[in-house]
């Protein structure tokens, strides 16, 4: 591809006069029916790589552009509709799917494909929603599922290849076609059954088939690792994980419940197999689950040690053997999921149980983090962010860690490196600020015991 193509592919503002030679030339192919055929034929020939990608990039743009200038002309001049305006959105849906490369550059935090890829994204996702309407979505079952799966893919915001402007294109297309993307046949048949199910078969060995805790766990055999032994949801499908969330979203409680043995087993799955990213974003979805069904299902099922076990091991993947990045999102996700599982579990039950599971999340999770990442400036903020979370729960009983706690904070603020990273030491303050609230709090409870004051 010329020096044009790779100009229109890099720049999130294509030239007034777009001419790629090689790609499509504007002045004597204005149609957008061939332009939207044209761009058909490239998504079938992709082969994942880079070159390939910018070439479709640079097609997306003319379409886009081509389309503004006959928009501007709407008054005097007819605009000509896309070829098969089925075919075209499949095609769209399809570039919308993250590839090997975009995922292989999030693991490794580099750029140049996930660069190309949201805007890819953005270009595609503003197309479909201009070209989509409710007679083209019920025509067609199948393309129905595949515009599910785009938005499902694009509204999640916690993955590294959605932008806000995306994700808010999508929320808009939920919002007008809700009703059609989230329905029961998209929802549990296409998504669940057919799309998730497969992929990550029926979950590890601690459940059963219906998604209940096993009474006998089968001993592990040992597993011999290879870099080839890459999981067929991660390899084959990196937007599982946001197809399943986008599923849970769209349930109401009864319909999650009855459908739980087609969300808990791809769930402890990724916590069971996954990569670190993978763990993390599982953990945001039990956590969404946990939250949606009630005490006496959660009970019944007896997954409760469970999910704690499978949790807990995204409090430990911290700096240096893990990326900051990966360790910052791991760590959030597992106290958050952690905090909801002893509040669903515990919380108006037996209170005892509850403050002795929050009170373990603080000393596994943070003051166990800085004893091992304490030098990691980035993770010192957030093991204090997750405290001040912590404490607020327990309350008055945090108290008892008093000793921990103000070292705890006042070393972030006290260090004389302080102002290479003052986030830390804002953070720091901020903890503090709880601790002292809760210990001003006992020590009033205190005085109104022994003198009988308010």
């Amino acid at each position: 591809m010329d020096s044009a193509a790779k100009e229109a592919a890099g720049s999130d503002n294509p030239p007034e006069s777009l001419q790629v030679s090689g790609v499509i030339d504007v002045e004597t192919i204005p149609d957008l029916k061939a332009i939207a055929q044209d761009i058909i034929e490239c998504q079938k020939a992709a082969d994942g790589t880079l070159e390939n990608s910018r070439k479709l990039l640079a097609k997306l743009y003319v379409y886009d552009y081509i389309k503004s200038l006959q928009l501007g002309e709407e008054a005097t001049s007819e605009i000509v509709a896309p070829y098969k305006p089925e075919d075209f959105v499949c095609s769209l849906c399809e570039a919308l799917r993250p590839n090997q490369g975009v995922m292989d550059e999030i693991d490794l935090e580099q750029d140049p494909f996930k660069v190309i890829f949201k805007r890819i994204a953005r270009i595609s996702l503003s197309i479909l929603r201009d070209l989509l309407t409710e007679e083209l979505l019920n025509s067609n079952s199948l393309l129905k599922n595949d515009v599910a799966s785009a938005v499902a893919t694009h509204a999640c915001r916690t993955v590294e290849w959605t932008t806000e402007e995306t994700a808010q294109v999508c929320d808009g297309l939920i919002d007008t076609y809700g009703s059609m993307l989230a329905s029961d046949d998209v929802i549990i048949e296409f998504m669940l059954k057919n799309t998730i199910k497969p992929l990550f078969g029926r979950g590890p060995g601690t459940i059963t088939d219906q998604g209940r805790k096993a009474m006998r766990v089968p001993q592990a055999k040992a597993a011999v690792f290879s870099f080839s032994d890459e999981k067929p949801w991660r390899k084959d499908r990196p937007e599982a994980l946001c197809i399943l969330n986008y599923a849970v979203a769209n349930f109401k409680r009864e319909s999650l419940e009855q459908n739980w043995h087609l969300v808990i087993p791809p769930i402890l799955t990724t916590l069971d197999e996954g990569d670190i990213l993978s763990k993390a974003h599982a953990c945001e979805i039990l956590d969404r689950v946990i939250r949606s069904v009630g005490h006496d299902f959660l009970t019944r099922t007896g997954l409760g040690s469970v999910f704690e076990e499978a949790i807990s091991p995204c409090l430990h993947f911290l700096p240096p053997l893990t990326p900051i990045n990966h360790s910052i999102r791991s760590f959030r996700a597992g106290v958050a999921a952690l905090m909801g599982l002893a509040t669903h579990r515990y919380a108006g039950v037996d209170d005892g149980m509850w403050y002795k599971a929050i009170d373990k999340i603080l000393r596994d999770g943070p003051f166990n983090g800085m004893t091992y990442a304490g030098e990691n400036v980035k993770m010192t903020e957030v093991f204090l962010q997750e405290t001040s979370i912590i404490v607020g729960a327990l309350g008055i009983s945090s108290v008892k860690h008093l000793s921990k706690l103000i070292p705890f904070c006042t070393e972030p603020m006290t260090s004389p490196f302080v102002s290479t990273y003052p986030e830390a030491a804002l953070a720091a303050a901020g903890t503090l600020c709880f601790v002292g609230y809760e210990f001003m709090k006992r020590r009033q409870t205190e005085q109104s015991n022994i003198y009988g004051t308010n």
